[in-house]
């Protein structure tokens, strides 16, 4: 990938004094790929000194494998694998960088002097001083002033007070009582002399004591607050209803700080109803109730309700209507009670909506139809997830095409669908509980159903596929209705647990693959020609287990299926049938099957020899 750098310092420190001058420089860039945005990784770079800024000679190289580069900025020091020659910055230099496989960067960028490279070259004149001015020799001879100072230089009274310095010990400087703004010269001498005029230092234990008396007339009265008091100064400091909870950092509330960290502009809303109009970032600056909605009229937003709760208070409104725009992401708050749906987006048209860990109660509370839902989404390329939807009037989750619907709980939905879904969508853990319409879980053509957990359901489907799609991995359980697992045609049931539904545990209706489910007090309503696993035609049915049904435990109820491996026990009497495995047709195979404990083990049509082979039956 070809890279930029599109900033650069260049830095070189001389150190004076006792100490080296440092053998390396130290080099800062930024780098960044054609597009502009800053790398993220480490690379291999050249760095190379010419004479001239084109076409000039290289005096110097060195190759850095391993520059680590964070958000575009990386740091080295120049000298540190091949160090410099002596002599190496006599001259003006121009440096070359090379990133990589890259070519090397143009232009090359000339260095400059730092003030410490300026003063080297001072160095080299001297100030312009000949070696006679810096003759010190009178040093030696003339104690009193060595380095032959006058007194114009000095600025002193006469030449005579730069000699009193070794007797004068009272004033050695001889500075006069106008320069000094003492009331007569003598009172410079009598600093040992007069005690009141020192401060006196205190030991530790009497400047504790000190400290401790807090009356107006102690010189050093520096109030001590107990814990309580400092306390109470400290919220009058952070201002009225201050609760020191720490919401204030340098002045900024933590929305403020989660903007300056990940430097995102985001718009607060502090007042419902509310229009968003533009795309961008917002959140909810707190809870609301008996206010109305948010109203999205355009794409690319991404709404936080930051934890608060939009509560419509039976308001006859949409909690959030998305307008039939796309790319919207709305995530961790609630929405409660609002007359219509909490979220809703009708358009077919729009795409690619997220909700995350929201909470969505008593929404829809006007109708059993999809308009009146915790969540109705018309759009496509969805995803819900770690939702909890409760007590919704029509759909607690509707979706359509292409869409992920995860780790969500749906409860008590009041019209047709707990969760909905279209063709090729993804249903994955999810609970669903006590919905009083038709289906539990339904996903069109396509889908995949997955792990599952569906109870105590009132309407006739627990969870129910159209054709090609994947069930697996489920658990059903204390459903109402007449099927806890229907499949369409083509689909795959595999590892599947059904057990103690009212009718059929799992229900399989043509050219199925039905492997490793385990079926069990099923048909509790004692329906007739009902049980464990009803299969069609064309099926495979394998290492599938049948135990305590309620009539049959597998009923083969058409032709040119292969049963394999399955195992039969214990179906419980309805009006005196007990089947184990039951056949309606004789084209059927069966294979290595074992049936036990039922009236009758294998029920029905007769299948040929040829084609019943190693079943057991006790």
């Amino acid at each position: 990938m070809k890279k930029n750098i599109i900033l650069a310092i260049f830095l070189s420190v001389f150190i004076q004094s006792v100490q080296a001058v440092p053998s390396t420089v130290s080099y800062q860039g930024y780098l960044t790929d054609p597009s502009g945005s800053p790398i993220n990784a480490t690379v291999s770079i050249v760095f190379s000194l010419y004479d001239a800024d084109s076409s000039g000679s290289l005096s110097w190289m060195e190759t850095q494998t391993t520059v680590t580069v964070s958000k575009g900025l990386f740091k080295v020091q120049l000298g540190s694998i091949t160090p410099f020659a002596s002599g190496q910055f006599d001259i003006p230099m121009w440096l070359g960088i090379k990133v990589g496989a890259d070519a090397e960067m143009t232009p090359l960028q000339a260095l400059n002097s730092v003030g410490y490279a300026l003063k080297a070259e001072d160095a080299e004149t001297l100030a312009g001083l000949n070696p006679a001015d810096l003759d010190q020799s009178s040093h030696v001879s003339d104690t009193t002033n060595p380095h032959n100072v006058s007194p114009t230089q000095i600025g002193a009274a006469s030449a005579t007070a730069l000699n009193s310095h070794v007797i004068n010990t009272a004033n050695p400087h001889n500075v006069t009582a106008v320069q000094m703004g003492a009331a007569t010269a003598t009172q410079l001498t009598e600093h040992s002399n007069a005690t009141s005029a020192h401060h006196g230092r205190y030991t530790n234990s009497e400047a504790i004591s000190a400290m401790s008396a807090k009356a107006d007339n102690n010189p050093l009265h520096h109030d001590q607050y107990t814990d309580s008091a400092a306390v109470l100064a400290i919220k009058a400091n952070d201002g009225a209803g201050s609760t020191l909870d720490a919401d204030l950092i340098d002045g900024m509330e933590a929305n403020e700080l989660i903007d300056a960290a990940s430097d995102e502009v985001r718009t607060p809303i502090s007042n419902l109803s509310y229009t968003i109009s533009s795309a961008g970032s917002y959140y909810l600056t707190q809870s609301f109730f008996g206010a109305g909605g948010i109203n999205i009229e355009a794409d690319n937003v991404t709404l936080d309700l930051m934890g608060f709760t939009i509560d419509g208070n039976a308001r006859n409104d949409y909690g959030i209507d998305l307008k039939g725009h796309s790319g919207i992401v709305i995530k961790n708050g609630s929405v409660i009670g609002f007359g219509y749906a909490g979220i809703y987006n009708s358009s077919g048209s729009s795409r690619g909506i997220v909700l995350e860990d929201l909470q969505l109660i008593g929404n829809g509370s006007l109708g059993t139809t999809g308009s009146y839902s915790g969540i109705f989404l018309g759009s496509t390329h969805s995803r819900v997830e770690r939702c909890f939807v409760k007590d919704s009037g029509g759909f607690g989750i509707r979706v359509t095409t292409s869409a992920i619907i995860k780790n969500n709980i749906v409860e008590n939905t009041g019209g047709f669908y707990g969760i909905f879904s279209s063709s090729s969508s993804i249903v994955t853990g999810n609970t669903v509980s006590n919905t009083q319409g038709s289906y539990a879980i339904y996903s069109s053509q396509g889908s995949k159903i997955t792990n599952n957990t569906v109870f105590n359901n009132q309407g006739n489907y627990g969870i129910l596929a159209k054709s090609g799609s994947l069930i697996k991995d489920n658990v059903v359980y204390s459903n109402q209705g007449l099927y806890g697992i229907y499949a369409s045609a083509g689909s795959n049931v595999i590892n599947n647990t059904a057990y103690s539904n009212q009718g059929w545990g799992i229900f399989a209706v043509s050219s199925n693959v039905i492997i490793g489910n385990t079926v069990y007090i099923n048909n509790r309503a004692q329906k007739f020609n009902t049980g464990g696993i009803r299969i069609g035609n064309n099926s495979l049915v394998e290492s599938n287990t049948a135990n305590s049904n309620y009539e049959t435990g597998i009923y083969v109820s058409s032709s040119d299926n292969v049963l394999r491996k399955n195992h039969a026990t214990d179906s419980i009497s309805v009006t005196g049938v007990s089947r184990c495995i039951h056949f309606v047709s004789s084209d059927n195979a069966a294979v290595d099957n074992t049936a036990t404990g039922c009236v009758t083990e294998f029920s029905g049509a007769t299948i040929p020899v040829t084609r019943f082979i190693g079943n057991i039956g006790w």
